[in-house]
């Protein structure tokens, strides 16, 4: 009797588990569901729209997370904000250029696509362009550009001025023109290493 009513459970488990797996496969299976008119037609819907911002450009910080900790005139642990720190001390290393690094724009990025990491803002690839960051940095050292550019310098010095502090900086060289398109062999050249080559672009969307 036990192994009658035992055998029965397990044809009910078997029953059951066979329906659940039917319906996930007709469930999320487009070519159960949709004939390929459909599909089309629900993939024009999908597919996001073109924006510049979002497609050909994205953000870089320009100044480099390889820079030396030790260049810090001083350090408040307690600060959260770049822009108040900026506010009340001005500045946080030798270099009045660099990030200043207590993640203001981690904060207001819609993608988290920004990480501080030793004590430097970096942009991941999940950046989509949005530009929301920009006007939040008190440095002024995030700008989008092109993603076909492929390279930029990863330093914000201006142009004929010389920062002797910063092991990865821009020396102003001359060996490359800030103006024209940078090239992996300017790379290589570059004595400080600070051309860098932009975040890769992210996947956009998806098909049915």
């Amino acid at each position: 009797m036990f192994l009658a009513f035992l055998f029965c459970i397990l044809i009910i488990l078997a029953v059951c588990g066979l329906s659940f797996l039917l319906f996930i496969y007709f469930r999320f299976n487009p070519e159960m569901v949709f004939s390929k008119d459909e599909k089309d037609f629900l993939n024009d819907l999908i597919e996001p729209v073109t924006n510049n911002n979002e497609t050909d450009f994205c953000a870089v910080v320009k100044c480099s997370p390889d820079r030396n900790n030790n260049e810090k005139l001083l350090e408040h642990r307690e600060m959260t904000d770049c822009r108040l720190f900026s506010e009340i001390y001005g500045k946080e290393r030798f270099c009045k250029w660099g990030c200043i690094g207590y993640g203001t724009c981690v904060t207001f990025c819609p993608q988290h696509a920004i990480i501080i990491k030793n004590g430097t803002a970096v942009v991941m690839e999940s950046c989509n362009g949005c530009g929301e960051c920009i006007p939040h940095c008190p440095q002024n050292i995030i700008e989008l550009i092109p993603r076909e550019k492929e390279y930029f310098i990863q330093c914000s010095l201006p142009k004929g001025e010389n920062c002797d502090n910063c092991s990865v900086g821009c020396t102003s060289c001359d060996m490359c023109n800030k103006d024209d398109a940078l090239t992996l062999e300017m790379a290589k050249k570059c004595p400080r290493k600070c051309i860098k080559k932009i975040t890769n672009p992210f996947a956009k969307g998806f098909k049915l």
